[in-house]
């Protein structure tokens, strides 16, 4: 290198031109390029990371939601078709088929129903738990139904936990099972027709 005020040839770790003392800068630090790279990188990931949790934070809740909803309404259109077959062979046989909690295909419930009042008969709903349908007199006690006949019938989903509720009819508020969805807590709950008519359901969808 030269000095910058005579000219002179110094060497790189000179502190001082020989020739004419005009200080120097001395030999120049060398960069790491690489770490500034690799420090720019992960800043731009840190970054990218805090917007991805951002987002995600405002958008899975509302997919999970939507996924629970769309679960939910199908239940209650799977409920609805097998108490529409209930009742169309109540009117041929003038009594409901036999039933008391859960079925499988080829039982006797399933084929008194199936494929002639309906193709294919629901089995789990939309949660893949146990369809559970309670005919004639095995109606008492559900959720406070007492008294019942050989033409009553109930069908239940028993909702995302698969759990039956603590909850009892209240013929006197017969719209008080009723209920709006407003949190994943709603979808816990059993989803209910007793004789063709919603007793446990969501409001909206009633």
């Amino acid at each position: 290198m030269n000095c910058a005020k005579c000219g002179a040839e110094i060497s790189e770790a000179a502190k001082f031109c020989e020739k004419c003392g005009f200080p120097t800068a001395g030999k120049k630090p060398t960069h790491n390029k690489a770490l500034i790279w690799i420090i720019a990188i992960v800043s731009t990931l840190f970054v990218f990371i805090i917007i991805l949790g951002i987002v995600a934070a405002l958008v899975i809740p509302n997919l999970v939601t939507a996924t629970q909803k769309a679960k939910h309404k199908a239940a209650m259109v799977d409920i609805h078709v097998i108490s529409q077959a209930i009742e169309s062979y109540l009117v041929d046989n003038g009594t409901v088929p036999a039933q008391d909690g859960a079925y499988e295909i080829n039982s006797d419930f399933y084929d008194a129903l199936s494929p002639s009042y309906v193709i294919n008969l629901p089995i789990d709903d939309q949660w893949g738990n146990n369809i559970l349908v309670y005919c004639g007199t095995a109606c008492d006690g559900r959720y406070g139904i007492t008294g019942s006949g050989m033409d009553d019938f109930i069908v239940v989903s028993l909702g995302r936990d698969g759990i039956m509720e603590d909850w009892e009819f209240d013929g006197n508020a017969p719209e008080s099972g009723l209920f709006v969805l407003t949190g994943m807590g709603d979808f816990d709950k059993d989803i209910v027709i007793w004789n063709g008519s919603w007793i446990r359901a969501t409001r909206d969808d009633y």
